[in-house]
């Protein structure tokens, strides 16, 4: 028999799980600015305790590392990402372009509280400085366990709800952060 904890207010905390995360910014000066990551989440709970905390995963930046892949990483049995693959790259125009793609994505910690499994078939991202400011796009395939809208705008929050009416969120799940300076 599986035990079941009721999760009492304050009791998970979930801060930005971010399954892609870039932040390329405005070129200024031809100093164009850009990072990727295929993901991260951070995740802890006061009952019963544990703290999760992995990534950013595959992290490139333009000007620093250019690219980065992994063939996957779990924490725990909270949150599992296949491969994935981020590119940061500057073009001749002095652009910055990032690209970033990952397979498999996985988070069944949620269940222990009530909350759904969350699966990702693939997502690909990316995003350029273009004049005074920045162009992205993001496209998930195979998403189940929560609902996104298409497009799905930066900085999609979805809110996990607790298992009654009065019970606190679950979760707050952020789905194309993107971060700009």
């Amino acid at each position: 028999m599986r035990r079941r904890y009721r999760r009492p207010a304050g009791a998970l905390g979930l801060a930005v799980l971010g399954l892609i995360a870039l932040a390329p910014a405005p070129a200024q000066a031809d100093t164009p600015v850009g990072h990727g990551s295929v993901g991260s989440a951070y995740a802890f709970s006061e009952i019963p305790p544990f703290d999760v905390d992995i990534g950013p995963l595959a992290s490139c930046t333009v000007g620093g590392p250019p690219s980065a892949s992994i063939s996957g990483a779990q924490a725990r049995n909270f949150v599992a990402y296949g491969s994935g693959r981020s590119d940061c790259t500057k073009d001749p125009a002095g652009q910055a372009k990032v690209e970033v793609s990952g397979r498999r994505f996985r988070m069944d910690g949620l269940r222990h509280y009530g909350g759904p499994i969350i699966k990702i078939s693939s997502f690909t991202t990316g995003c350029m400085t273009v004049g005074n400011g920045t162009q992205s796009n993001i496209k998930v395939t195979g998403l189940s366990g929560i609902q996104v809208p298409n497009p799905i705008p930066a900085n999609h929050t979805v809110t996990v709800p607790g298992a009654t009416p009065t019970d606190p969120p679950v979760a707050r799940i952020i789905v194309n952060e993107v971060v700009v300076p």
